[in-house]
């Protein structure tokens, strides 16, 4: 068994209180209060960028990168160029919670990124 360890605000002092998960096979347990789920959502998949925004899409994924894996509740970000096909980056997400991720999505939305993979064509799997 593996143990990890996060935070999150208290809801009453401002202040942070520790939560104690529990990796087993079913996913994410969390061990805040007896038998409470936590429902860890995944994005796997690849987008195509168009060879005119490719140079663009390389120079902010950077950033892209950095901003995200900052999130509260971000696990895992991996985006990679593909070895075969270099106008393929294939992706690889996971967020502790859907209000994570789709705190993720809207930030994305609004983002720098956003408008740098406005013409990108996206094929994503969503696990919740």
């Amino acid at each position: 068994m593996v143990h990890y360890c996060a935070t999150r605000p208290s809801d009453k002092s401002g202040g942070q209180s520790v939560l104690e998960y529990l990796k087993l096979s079913e996913g994410l347990i969390m061990r805040d209060t007896p038998n409470t789920f936590l429902s860890k959502v995944v994005l796997k998949g690849f987008i195509l960028v168009p060879e005119a925004d490719l140079d663009a899409v390389k120079q902010e994924l950077i950033n892209h990168k950095r901003l995200t894996l900052e999130e509260q509740g971000c696990l895992v970000f991996d985006v990679v160029e593909n070895a075969f096909n270099p106008l393929r980056f294939d992706v690889y997400e996971e967020f502790l919670d859907k209000a994570s991720f789709e705190y993720h999505q809207q930030r994305v939305k609004a983002s720098y990124w956003g408008e740098v993979t406005r013409n990108v064509e996206r094929y994503y799997e969503i696990v919740e």
